[in-house]
């Protein structure tokens, strides 16, 4: 049986998101314009302006390069890695999923209505 030491496990991921905010650096012209061309952007520029959505951090000398959303977030060490978490984190800033659950939910229970209430034995 192995066994996995949390702390090591932990620092794997990355530095937790307080540390990350409180090391925050300005992106470079050439990170900053990689980002963008890359399409991992949101819109929260005045009138909806395109802003880069992975910023980056300086934590004991490491650089982690962050994506995230106020439900998520991932760290990277490299710029690459963090535009490639976009897609995925983008998901999280929606909430379609759970307006799609509700819709279901909805059709479940008109189904419910629609049913006759007799056993079929099944």
């Amino acid at each position: 049986m192995k066994i996995i030491e949390t702390t090591k496990y932990a620092k794997s991921k990355g530095p937790n998101m307080g540390t990350l905010e409180k090391n925050k650096i300005p992106l470079t012209e050439e990170e900053r314009k990689e980002v963008m061309d890359r399409g991992a952007v949101w819109h929260h520029g005045p009138n909806g302006e395109e802003t880069p959505a992975v910023w980056k951090a300086e934590v004991s000398g490491k650089m982690w390069y962050v994506c995230d959303t106020h439900r998520a977030y991932q760290c990277k060490p490299t710029l690459k890695g963090a535009i490639n978490s976009y897609d995925f984190i983008e998901t999280t800033a929606s909430s379609k999923k759970k307006n799609k659950r509700k819709r279901n939910e909805e059709s479940l229970h008109s189904l419910d209505i629609h049913c006759d209430g007799e056993d079929d034995g099944y």
